[in-house]
Order: structure tokens, then sequence, then C-alpha cells
């Protein structure tokens, strides 16, 4: 299995076994044209405030909305951004329905403190997880039945960048 990080091309180079080798295969990875809407997974960064001074705090809300699906081994990048310190405050999921249809909602808010004056650039968070399909049949297979479950789709979701300017301090 592999996995673009982002859109673009990639080369698999040939490999060679004994006397054998293989052609180099090029791929293409293009952008997901999927409805925001359609999306099963979708992320969302809120930034409060947008504008602030050295030391001030920004909450920084993320929602990973999953809808109609369940899935498993999910993982979110970490928020990573040089002179700032960053912690998270908590982290809540709940469960609504959105126009008939169900959704499992995850919460984690942050608190951002910047250490110097300029614009701060908030990267796209990249959020990946596996759909789980079919039943837990364990069948006699026993307890080791999830090895036979049949595996879902590899899903993504990406956050938008966003932006904070830190001003100077007033004389």
């Amino acid at each position: 299995v592999l996995l673009a990080p982002s859109a673009g091309k990639y080369l698999i180079p040939a490999l060679q076994v004994g006397s054998e080798k293989t052609t180099p295969i090029v791929l293409k990875a293009e952008e997901s044209s999927q409805n925001p809407k359609n999306q099963i997974v979708r992320l969302e960064v809120e930034v409060s405030p947008k504008e602030v001074y050295p030391q001030q705090q920004v909450l920084i809300r993320v929602r990973i909305i999953r809808t109609g699906v369940q899935l498993e081994n999910e993982s979110l990048t970490p928020f990573e951004l040089a002179g700032t310190q960053i912690e998270q405050l908590n982290q809540r999921s709940f469960r609504k329905v959105k126009n008939g249809k169900r959704q499992l909602i995850t919460e984690i808010s942050y608190v951002l403190l910047p250490e110097k004056t300029g614009t701060l650039l908030l990267p796209q968070l990249r959020y990946q997880g596996n759909e789980i399909r079919g039943g837990n049949s364990q069948g006699n297979f026993g307890n080791f039945g999830n090895i036979f479950q049949q595996r879902g789709r590899r899903i993504f979701s990406n956050s938008e960048a966003k932006t904070i300017q830190v001003k100077s301090l007033p004389a």
C-alpha cells in the first residue's frame, strides 16, 4: 500500500532480483475532487482571536466530523509551530444527527502562546483512518476473528491552513 502525502508525481524505482530488473513506474497523485458536503471525514479548525500580542492566548478548536461510518486506526498530525508554546486543553466526543445522517464529532481544544511578532501560519492538519466494513464475525476462529475482518478503504482529510497576526507591543 502506497500513501501519497500530497498531490504530485511519484517515482517507484526499478527493482532488481538477480539478473532481472523491473521498469520504473511513475504514479500521479491527484487532489481529491470530493464535494466537502459529501466527505466521510471533515476537519474544521477555528482560531480565536486572529490578532494578538506576544504571550497572549490564542484558542484553537479542531473538530473531526465523521459522517455515517465507523473508523479505526485514526491519527491526526500533531500541532508543531516554531516560536510558540502549544498545550492541549481538552478533548471530547459526542454524537449528533444532521440531515438524517449520524455524525461522530471529536473536538480538541488547544491554547497557543506566540513568543514573537509577525505572521504565524498554522499548517494544514492531516487526518487518516481506516473504514470498518462488515461485522466482527468470530465464527470458528474464536478470538482471532478480527484478523479476518474485511478492511475498508483508507480515509484522508485535510484542514485549511490558518494565519494569526502577532502585533508588536505598544510603546
